[in-house]
């Protein structure tokens, strides 16, 4: 495509164009209020969205970029249908920030899904804990995020102001709506079948970062210090555009792993120890390590991802 007739990702244009391709190919009367933007580790497909489901594959979208991973390609669609009796539009996989395009770019869907109707966002993601009370296969219910990326200057919203979307200066101090993290839990609770598979929920704090290399064992610390229990490189950019655009946000993010944060042991007192024959004991925090490390637990999580699919039908059956 000519450069000169690419729309650019921040405009108003981009996201009409979008908004008219998707109902071109919508029914009529389709007026979802629910939007789900599902990370790799949500099963959802067309199947679940009934049999009158629309698929849109998303790189046709106009202004829509294309995933540079070679794993999600082909399962990157829009789906528009029902879970259950409730109208709902899905993103199946999302642009990452680290894949080299702008901000803008990656939350085009956001606005987009706001001008189709969309008023609750229903957000999921893949983290490593950093907090040995969330384990492995855990769902994190989001309460907060913390954002050194966004407080140091790598923001969405930086840039010209469409007012028709949000407000120039919108408040984060409650981008995670209170009322739906009450609702999870109370679901959770309540439900016969979500217990019967040993689920487990943890509300959590998201320290973002943006990828694509894992933290250093310092940044995982300073991120302890500043109240996580989670850390990722996803959701954040999405979710500060949902609070823009005046949406109510939902994240559940599946813990996969443990993210390694306890401090190596000297080098220097190891050197010593071997100078004078010694050998060092081998820590709690090294063992606990060795054993967080193992691929079998990233495939126990993986095992759960059904998990997250349940929760959410269960969810919208109460909303």
């Amino acid at each position: 495509m000519d450069p000169a007739l690419i729309v650019p990702a921040d405009s108003v244009q981009a996201c009409k164009d979008a908004v008219a391709y998707i109902r071109e190919r919508l029914p009529p009367r389709f007026m979802p209020k629910i939007g789900v933007i599902c990370g790799s580790n949500t099963p959802l497909t067309a199947s679940d969205l009934g049999k009158d489901c629309v698929e849109i594959c998303l790189e046709d979208i106009p202004g829509f970029v294309k995933s540079t991973v070679v794993t999600t390609q082909a399962k990157r669609k829009l789906l528009a249908g029902s879970l259950g009796d409730t109208p709902v539009v899905v993103v199946l996989g999302r642009i990452q920030y680290y894949e080299g395009y702008s901000l803008k770019q990656i939350t085009l869907p956001i606005r987009v899904l706001k001008k189709l109707g969309v008023d609750t966002l229903i957000v999921t993601g893949a983290v490593s804990s950093i907090d040995h009370d969330i384990k492995i296969g855990d769902i994190a219910v989001i309460a907060d995020h913390v954002s050194l990326p966004a407080v140091t200057g790598l923001n969405p919203l930086i840039g010209p102001h469409l007012s028709q979307m949000g407000p120039r200066y919108p408040s984060m101090a409650n981008t995670y709506t209170y009322k739906l993290r009450k609702l999870t839990f109370k679901t959770w609770l309540q439900s016969p079948s979500l217990k019967a598979r040993g689920i487990r929920l943890a509300e959590a704090i998201y320290g973002y970062s943006t990828g694509p290399s894992f933290e250093t064992r310092a940044e995982i610390r300073a991120l302890k210090l500043l109240g996580c229990n989670i850390v990722g490189n996803c959701i954040t950019p999405e979710i500060m555009m949902a609070r823009y655009c005046g949406m109510d946000v939902l994240a559940l993010c599946m813990v996969t792993t443990m993210a390694p944060y306890h401090r190596e042991p000297s080098a220097l007192d190891a050197a010593v120890a071997e100078l004078e024959g010694r050998k060092l004991p081998i820590t709690k925090e090294e063992e606990e390590e060795d054993i967080l490390a193992y691929k079998d637990n990233i495939r126990q999580s993986m095992k759960r991802s059904m998990d997250v699919k349940l929760l959410i039908n269960e969810i919208l059956e109460h909303l």
